[in-house]
């Protein structure tokens, strides 16, 4: 699993290295010629919320879950090791990587201020290191790294907190939300197509290298 993320994240950066143009295409079908249609849709910021509420909370209950485990006094019928894993997937993926080392300093701009969709900054590929932004910028996207975590987590998760019957039709709702929580924010204009797929690919390598550092197994004994 890991080599076949690691072939496709470079696939992913040729095509967007070599086409960066698919960015603009993909952004330019949610513009309606003054702005980006869905980015004041009052239900589509509501489900943002929501989605972003889940995603504290489940680093905020991984934590705490944590801590309690750690001192022998478990809260959960869930190893605490599980724990670990969740949240240092959430802290170092889209915590660390994410939002601190990439959004901060790879100076994208976002599409819906870039001069194609009537705004003053330049557009710039996805893997070029820009000076648009200053900061909280475009690449890449950190709610689609936040709803890429959730996603692992429950699924880490499912085996200890889910019957069996109920693990497909959970883990397909789970992933129908978070992969619209990702889609959203493509659609809303606020990040590119290739922003979100190295959101969630990035996010998959890091919580697979902490999986086989953490807990070793597919299931926490």
């Amino acid at each position: 699993m890991t080599r076949f993320l690691v072939a496709i994240t470079l696939v992913a950066g040729i095509v967007f290295t070599l086409a960066p143009s698919i960015d603009l295409a993909v952004s330019r079908a949610f513009f309606d010629g003054t702005g980006f249609w869905a980015a004041n849709s009052t239900p589509l910021n509501q489900f943002r919320d929501i989605l972003y509420g889940m995603i504290f909370a489940m680093l905020l209950i991984a934590l705490i879950s944590l801590g309690s485990g750690a001192i022998g006094h478990p809260i959960w019928a869930v190893p605490t090791k599980v724990w670990g894993f969740i949240s240092a997937m959430i802290l170092l993926g889209p915590g660390l990587v994410v939002n601190t080392m990439l959004k901060g300093n790879w100076g994208r701009a976002r599409p819906d201020v870039i001069t194609d969709f009537g705004g003053t900054l330049n557009f710039t590929p996805a893997l070029i290191p820009s000076d648009q932004c200053p900061s909280n910028c475009s690449f890449v996207s950190g709610e689609g790294a936040g709803a890429t975590a959730l996603f692992i987590a429950i699924l880490v998760l499912l085996p200890y907190a889910v019957p069996a019957r109920w693990h497909r039709p959970v883990l397909a709702a789970a992933g129908l939300i978070c992969t619209a929580g990702i889609a959203l924010r493509v659609i809303m204009g606020r990040h590119f197509l290739s922003d979100a797929v190295f959101a969630v690919l990035f996010t998959s390598l890091i919580a697979l290298i902490l999986h086989r550092l953490i807990l070793g197994t597919r299931r926490a004994a």
